[in-house]
C-alpha cells in the first residue's frame, strides 16, 4: 500500500494474518492506520516498521495494536521471524 488509507482498504479486502506497517506514510501515520486495522479486524497482527529508532513511535504503534516492532535497518534479515511471531500471537 502506498498510504495508510490504502493499506485500510487492503486490509479490508485481503484479511490477511500479518500487515507490516510503516509508521511514517503519506496521508495518515501508521499509528492511525494500525488502530484501524486492529479495530475493525481484530484477527489481523501487525507488526510496525519504522526508519527511527524512537521511543514514541514505538509508543504510538504498540498502543495502536502492533504485535511487534521493527526497525527498516534490521528488516531485511529480521523481518520473516518477526511476522511469524507476530502471527503467533493469533493463536494465543
Amino acid at each position: 500500500a502506498s498510504d495508510g488509507m490504502e493499506g485500510i482498504r487492503l486490509s479490508r479486502e485481503f484479511w490477511p494474518d500479518v500487515v507490516v506497517m510503516d509508521y511514517s506514510m503519506p496521508g495518515m501515520k501508521g499509528d492511525a492506520a494500525t488502530r484501524e486495522i486492529r479495530s475493525t479486524l481484530p484477527n489481523v497482527a501487525v507488526v510496525a516498521l519504522s526508519l527511527h529508532d524512537d521511543k514514541g513511535i514505538r509508543g504510538r504503534m504498540q498502543e495502536a495494536g502492533a504485535a511487534e516492532f521493527i526497525l527498516k535497518s534490521h528488516a531485511s534479515g529480521a523481518l520473516p521471524d518477526v511476522i511469524r511471531k507476530a502471527a503467533a500471537t493469533l493463536s494465543n
